[in-house]
C-alpha cells in the first residue's frame, strides 16, 4: 500500500517571488503617494486663499483699499494680527502684501500671501509662499508662487507661475 504525501504550503521560491512583487509595487507606490500628499498640501493653501476672495473683494468695494494684514482678522481670514492661521497646519501665516491704490485711477491692487509651514510639509513646499494677486480694475485674482519651477507639478494648474508673473497677469 502506497501512502500519498501531497505537498502542503508554499515553496521557498514561491514566497520569494511574492516578496519581490510586493517590493516592486512598494517602490512605485510610495513615491506616488508622497507626491499625492504634497499636492494636497499645496492645494490646501490655494483653497484657503480662494475662500478669502469674496470678503476681500467686498472690503475693497466698501473701503476703496486692499485690507492690511491686521484687517484680515476682521474678515475672518486670519486668527490674530500677526497673520496666524489656526485653520490649516500647512500654513504658517497669511499676510497682505503691497496694498496700493492708484490715485489717478482709483484702481486697488494687492496680494494675499500664504507662507507655508517650515516643518511637516514636503521639502519642496516647506517655507515657500503662495500668493493671489488682485486688481480691482479687472476684478481678477491670479495665483503665483515662489516654489521652484522644477516642483510646479505639486501645485494646482492655475498657480504655476511666479508671484511677479501673477501680479503682471492681474493687470488690465
Amino acid at each position: 500500500m502506497k501512502i500519498n504525501h501531497a505537498q502542503k504550503g508554499f515553496t521557498l521560491i514561491e514566497l520569494m517571488i511574492v516578496v519581490a512583487i510586493i517590493g516592486i509595487l512598494a517602490a512605485i507606490a510610495i513615491p506616488q503617494y508622497q507626491n499625492y500628499i504634497a499636492r494636497a498640501q499645496a492645494s490646501e493653501s490655494v483653497s484657503l486663499l480662494g475662500a478669502a476672495k469674496t470678503p476681500i473683494t467686498e472690503f475693497v468695494a466698501s473701503n476703496g483699499n486692499f485690507p492690511t494684514t491686521a484687517e484680515l482678522e476682521q474678515l475672518g481670514v486670519t486668527d490674530d494680527n500677526a497673520g496666524a492661521v489656526q485653520k490649516a497646519d500647512t500654513i504658517a501665516s497669511i499676510t497682505s502684501v503691497n496694498p496700493a491704490v492708484d490715485p489717478a485711477t482709483g484702481v486697488v491692487t494687492g496680494e494675499l500671501t500664504a507662507t507655508l509651514a517650515a516643518a511637516g510639509l514636503n521639502a519642496a513646499l516647506a517655507g515657500q509662499q503662495v500668493a493671489l494677486a488682485y486688481n480691482s480694475a479687472t476684478g481678477s485674482w491670479v495665483c503665483g508662487t515662489d516654489v521652484a519651477v522644477a516642483d510646479y507639478q505639486l501645485l494646482p494648474q492655475g498657480c504655476r507661475q511666479t508671484i511677479a508673473e501673477a501680479v503682471t497677469a492681474a493687470q488690465p
